[in-house]
């Protein structure tokens, strides 16, 4: 089965969704914007940066990156818990209401795909953050080596 071909209704599955989840991919949007364009800043500074340090090594801009991407790859694994933590709650939400489903008379249907639709949407928000901060610190990086 490809999560891809999934015919996943996205306003009746954020319906379904709890307040908390739904906070958290506010906030998972506001980041991925920051984050993408602080890196395209970045990336866009470094292409003009002098490939010779004329300041002294501490403040040479290649060093201000690096510190730059470093902080926003902290801010990536925090928002990555706070996702894990998020997802937690949410399969024991369903695990919850598939228990509860099991004691009345009604059938269960779809306990887990609001679940999975949360998971798989914030896995490719964070693997397209990752991508994109190992790109530009490995530009970084190489240019700062060749500076030095």
């Amino acid at each position: 089965m490809n999560l891809f071909s999934q015919s996943w209704d996205f306003r009746a599955l954020w319906m379904i969704l709890p307040l908390q989840t739904k906070l958290f991919f506010f906030c998972l949007f506001l980041m991925a914007l920051y984050m993408t364009l602080s890196l395209a800043i970045i990336y866009l500074q470094s292409r003009s940066a002098p490939p010779k340090p004329t300041e002294s090594s501490r403040n040479s801009p290649h060093l201000r990156f690096l510190r730059r991407i470093h902080n926003l790859r902290q801010l990536h694994f925090t928002l990555f818990l706070v996702f894990c933590v998020t997802l937690t709650d949410e399969i024991f939400r369903a695990l919850q209401a598939y228990e509860r489903s099991k004691l009345s008379l009604t059938e269960s249907t779809a306990i887990a795909d609001p679940v999975l639709a949360f998971a798989f949407c914030c896995l490719i928000i964070f693997t397209f953050l990752h991508l994109l901060q190992w790109l530009i610190s490995n530009r970084i990086e190489k240019i700062a080596s060749i500076s030095l």
